[in-house]
């Protein structure tokens, strides 16, 4: 975090930058930032995903009073530059943006402030090249793994009565952020560790025969094996939910996989009653597979991970009924029809 507010308070646009791999705390690192320093940016800070920043922006101008009638044949870049300029008129102190889940730099570089006190800061799984700095992030320590569990547990006695158990998951995880928050939530819902440890296992196992049959884990690199944990503990997520859940769950992939997503949206998207939305958006947020993103007037905002995204999208086509153990229920339909069905509603 320190190192993090050092570069930010430079003239350079940062970049936090874990190559190659998700799940490291990217997004999480940037949220707590912002938490934290938000009385060093009083200008404001304004929170955008790289896939629909135009739309982000033009959403901060509708709530802070800036919209006005444009000319018609205004391109995004031109829009986007124009309401920088207006917030930097209205307030001209120091502000913080940041783009979150950027691929390449020229996505995002014409979108981005040209001039004013702004800083930029982006998360990245692709190292960024000059003007753009960048924080490389780890996996973490062992005892900070520990201390994460902990919190995510809220001080829970399951923990404190069975660390050797926590240590070894943890290692277990590759020391991933993402890993330990879902297999915390399956803890705190009173699954054992020893069945919690047997059906990763199996599960991870399960992923590596389907990709690379006669290879054995241990032969793989580390990264590689993180990677495995880390879609092991994904699928076992989606795997405990209950029916209705895990379809709600799947209509996400029908979205962006950058959307801010409102209740008002998953009323739509689920064709459910406003209580019904809320209350499935809580629950998949409560499994740690939805973030939450900022409170604004109309209500919570919360956003999927982009590797739980990729499953969602590919869960639309799996059939409706099971076809093996450890198979996963979908939509049975076309993404295309999904959208369709989306769109009508």
């Amino acid at each position: 975090m320190k190192d993090l507010h050092a570069l930010l308070q430079g003239n350079g646009r940062v970049a936090i930058a874990a190559v190659g791999m998700g799940g490291v705390g990217k997004t999480t690192l940037a949220r707590r930032y912002v938490i934290q320093h938000r009385s060093d940016y009083p200008g404001g800070v304004w929170w955008l995903s790289a896939g629909s920043i135009a739309l982000d922006v033009s959403g901060y101008a509708d709530r802070m009073d800036m919209r006005s009638g444009l000319p018609p044949d205004w391109n995004e870049e031109r829009i986007v530059q124009h309401y920088f300029d207006r917030w930097h008129q209205e307030f001209g102190d120091r502000k913080l943006i940041v783009v979150d889940n950027v691929d390449r730099f020229g996505q995002v570089k014409d979108l981005l402030p040209r001039s004013g006190l702004f800083q930029v800061l982006m998360t990245t799984r692709e190292q960024l090249q000059s003007p753009v700095k960048s924080l490389k992030l780890k996996v973490l320590s062992p005892g900070a793994a520990i201390e994460m569990l902990r919190s995510l547990m809220q001080n829970d006695a399951k923990l404190d009565g069975a660390m050797a158990e926590a240590e070894a998951l943890c290692k277990w995880l590759g020391y991933l952020p993402l890993a330990l928050k879902l297999m915390a939530v399956q803890v705190g819902r009173g699954r054992s560790w020893e069945n919690l440890r047997k059906a990763f296992f199996e599960e991870r196992v399960r992923l590596r025969m389907l990709d690379q049959p006669g290879v054995k884990l241990a032969d793989l690199s580390e990264e590689k094996q993180r990677d495995y944990s880390l879609r092991a503990c994904l699928q076992l997520s989606l795997r405990w939910l209950e029916p209705e859940q895990l379809s709600n769950f799947t209509w996400l992939g029908v979205l962006p996989e950058d959307a801010t997503i409102r209740q008002g949206m998953a009323i739509v998207l689920w064709d459910v009653a406003d209580w019904e939305a809320e209350e499935g958006l809580l629950a998949l947020y409560e499994s740690s597979l939805l973030s939450r993103g900022a409170d604004t007037w109309d209500g919570a905002t919360y956003r999927v991970h982009d590797l739980l995204h990729v499953l969602a999208k590919e869960l639309i086509e799996q059939p409706r009924s099971i076809v093996g153990k450890d198979s996963l229920v979908g939509l049975g339909l076309s993404f295309a029809d999904a959208q369709g069905q989306f769109l009508e509603r």
